[in-house]
């Protein structure tokens, strides 16, 4: 049987992922791309956060109106 995706978010492999993704988000490879921080919860009441400085998703809106403008 499969784990529910609520466990699975607060598994080691999964938090290492977030962690790789995180990393990698700051070079900015791609414009208008998601850029992240990981933010580890140890000594918090949390187990681990991310902290988004920059959107992907308003960037594809954005461009979504811009085309939509010139239509």
């Amino acid at each position: 049987m499969k784990q529910p995706f609520a466990d699975q978010i607060f598994t080691t492999d999964y938090m290492q992922l977030v962690q790789d993704f995180t990393k990698k988000s700051q070079n900015q490879t791609f414009p208008g791309d998601w850029v992240l921080e990981f933010i580890d919860g140890k000594g918090k009441p949390f187990t681990y956060g991310l902290n988004f400085s920059q959107c992907g998703f308003k960037f594809l809106c954005i461009r979504i109106v811009i085309h939509k403008r010139l239509l």
